[in-house]
């Protein structure tokens, strides 16, 4: 008698059996994906820490991209330990590499999603990171413009990599 494999969906797990259409959902940043996990979830929030609000203070974000580098104003809405809440007046792509400022902290990290509310504005919610006080900014050489603070966080991107796949650096 033959046995038949047959194949669970799976909702943020590997078995190596997926469909294509089922790794194509579950890319970084597509909507979709948000959304199947969180019915997984029976409509449960995802995230493994808590938030806490923030009196709505100002904040400068800055796309780090040549072609996108003017700044943008925005409301800080909540923090959390990896975390930034934002609303903005224009949309940010999801992927995007950034900079927020508020407060006497630079803030670097990748848009999650960027969504429009009732009122035309957008929330976006960004994985941070790290955090560096202004005032290191300043005295920082290499970081001159959007072009260079790019590839500062590519460069720190393949160091976390490297640290969590090899270990911490001896």
């Amino acid at each position: 008698m033959e046995s038949q494999q047959q194949t669970k969906p799976v909702i943020g797990g590997s078995t190596g059996q997926e469909s294509e259409t089922s790794q194509s959902l579950h890319r970084p940043g597509n909507p979709i994906s948000f959304a199947i996990r969180r019915a997984a979830l029976g409509g449960k929030d995802a995230r493994t820490e808590p938030r806490f609000a923030v009196r709505e203070e100002k904040a400068v974000l800055w796309v780090l991209h040549p072609r996108q580098a003017h700044a943008r104003e925005g409301r800080l809405l909540d923090v959390s330990h990896s975390g930034l809440g934002i609303v903005l007046p224009e949309e940010i792509p999801a992927g995007s590499w950034i900079r927020v400022e508020f407060g006497d902290v630079a803030v670097f990290g990748e848009v999650r999603y960027c969504r429009q509310q009732a009122g035309g504005e957008f929330r976006m919610g960004a994985l941070t990171d790290w955090v560096i006080a202004k005032a290191d900014i300043a005295r920082w050489g290499a970081l001159r413009g959007p072009e260079s603070e790019a590839q500062l966080c590519d460069a720190f991107r393949q160091m976390k990599r490297a640290a969590v796949r090899y270990g911490p650096p001896i």
